[in-house]
């Protein structure tokens, strides 16, 4: 018999956080990305709480956010490329991986 584990989204309580460069804080679920003046590379670690979701958005008129995921639940989306302003991604944390659910504006995955 198997078993079924179910994990449900959870927005943590926490205010939103801008980061310029390097790894994004997971202690809230809205960052903003900033790269400064050129395409930056931003590293999403492991989430804490099984269930809770980030929604990642570029705010530089014209840099790329470079998002590589260290844990995705599928290798096809360990790269994403948050190409111009207003593009976002949202994932959600299973307690082991990170699940891509939605992605908009020019946003490159691989």
């Amino acid at each position: 018999m198997a078993t079924t584990k179910h994990v449900f989204p959870l927005i943590l309580e926490a205010d939103a956080k801008t980061s310029a460069s390097g790894t994004i804080p997971v202690d809230t679920s809205f960052v903003k990305l900033n790269p400064g003046s050129a395409d930056v590379a931003f590293t999403l670690p492991d989430g804490t709480i099984p269930g809770q979701l980030i929604s990642l958005l570029n705010i530089s008129a014209s840099n790329d956010a470079n998002i590589a995921v260290t844990n995705p639940l599928d290798a096809s989306f360990s790269d994403i490329d948050l190409e111009v302003n207003d593009d976002c991604v949202s994932l959600v944390w299973n307690n082991s991986k990170w699940v891509l659910i939605s992605a908009g504006g020019g946003v490159a995955i691989s």
